[in-house]
């Protein structure tokens, strides 16, 4: 119940008999620290100290094999990678914030995540893994960066699942040198997303591949989406002109909507050779890298984890440790999501997560509660309707008679 405990103010829960209890009996929580005591607790807290949490959950699915299904192409799972904000303030900072200088010559303080999380492009619960938050470290001059977070996730990622094979997918930022000796030196296969206005050399090979014939074109008709699909792929390319021997394969991939006549295009590089029966399997997965944006980021900020508010900023960690416990949050739902049947029953009851967050919370502050059995049965099939009974106060008892 890590969203509950932290979006209830915890100077109101210590009021309320029923949550205590609950808390108690379901989370083992026995002394309820108030708001400042909690912050003052998780203040210090390093974020890297709340990873094994996200690992042994992850490596015991694993364990149990209930990932299987999240096997994709050649027995890979898809790794998709991206950053997002989670704080931005004009006044509010602490050490860890990084600073942009804005035009009025003030300054306005954030805070990031490089965030990863094993996708499917056929399935909508994804698995987060512990994320790297992008912070200001002491003494340093300049703001880190998505590309120094990116770098240290993957690391971490290769310590904490040595066992797991991944297929790697980024956005056009990764599609660069240095990332790509990353990647092939832990073992990771990639399919990374590739721009022109980044990589003229690149796109200036494919044309002259293209004039040569030397690239190969499938497309088709697709009745089940109603558009058509193109396909043009070359092998052995060089990525730049600085890096002659680093070679990668180009993947285009295009859908023509016929009734409104909108193409949409989409350019991916990768380390796995492309042939015709191949390159579907390769364009689902360079589209899931979508998956950590719309099925993560927009659900934490948007579908009731509320990870932009600021719930307390704190003077060393904490804006960072709150971020990194709604991400556990998440994971911890999306592990029931995946598996438990009463879990699933009860979010399909309401029309969005936020309005099951609602529910749960409702009960949790409303009823004793003995199991989590119980608790998610009540919010699956319902529960017994009570009769609200108002504990009469003899004073104001005796002032209302008298007005």
């Amino acid at each position: 119940m890590i969203k509950v405990v932290i979006q209830f103010t915890l100077d109101d829960i210590s009021e309320h008999i029923d949550i205590k209890y609950n808390l108690s009996q379901l989370c083992n929580v026995e002394h309820i620290p108030c708001d400042t005591q909690m912050r003052d607790r998780l203040d210090p807290i390093l974020p890297k100290t709340l990873r094994p949490a996200f690992s042994v959950l992850i490596n015991n699915l694993y364990l149990s094999q209930e990932l299987n299904d999240y096997k994709y192409f050649e027995n890979y799972y898809i790794l998709s990678l991206d950053g997002t904000g989670t704080y931005s303030s004009s006044k509010v900072s602490c050490p860890d914030c990084c600073v942009k200088k804005l035009s009025n010559g003030k300054g306005s303080y954030y805070h990031q995540l490089f965030a990863a999380a094993i996708v499917h492009p056929n399935k909508k619960v994804v698995i987060p893994l512990a994320p790297e938050p992008i912070v200001r470290e002491q003494d340093a001059t300049k703001n880190d960066c998505e590309r120094n977070a990116n770098k240290r996730l993957l690391t971490q990622i290769k310590k904490e699942y040595p066992k797991f094979k991944f297929i790697v997918t980024e956005d056009g930022l990764s599609s660069n040198e240095p990332n790509i000796n990353l990647l092939k030196s832990l073992g990771y296969r990639f399919v990374l997303g590739v721009k022109e206005d980044d990589h003229k050399y690149l796109f200036n090979s494919v044309q002259d591949r293209i004039f040569a014939k030397q690239d190969k074109v499938l497309e088709y008709y697709d009745e089940t989406i109603k558009r058509t699909r193109g396909f043009r792929f070359i092998n052995d390319l060089s990525l730049n002109k600085t890096n002659p021997d680093l070679k990668i394969n180009f993947l285009e991939y295009w859908e023509c909507d016929e009734q409104s006549e909108i193409v949409t295009y989409f350019t991916w590089i990768t380390d796995i050779l492309l042939t015709k029966d191949n390159i579907f399997s390769i364009m689902k997965i360079g589209r899931a890298r979508w998956k950590i944006e719309n099925e993560v980021f927009n659900t934490l900020k948007n579908q009731g984890y509320n990870l932009e508010h600021n719930y307390g900023h704190g003077k060393e960690h904490l804006s960072s440790v709150f971020a990194m416990l709604m991400m556990l949050a998440f994971l911890i739902d999306q592990i029931q999501e995946l598996m438990c049947p009463l879990f699933q029953r009860a979010k399909d009851n309401y029309r969005t997560k936020s309005y099951l967050w609602l529910k749960m919370q409702a009960l949790f502050i409303s009823f004793f509660i003995s199991d989590w059995e119980v608790f998610y049965w009540a919010l699956a099939n319902g529960h017994k309707a009570t009769k609200l009974e108002a504990i009469v106060d003899s004073k104001m008892d005796v002032i209302l008679n008298t007005s």
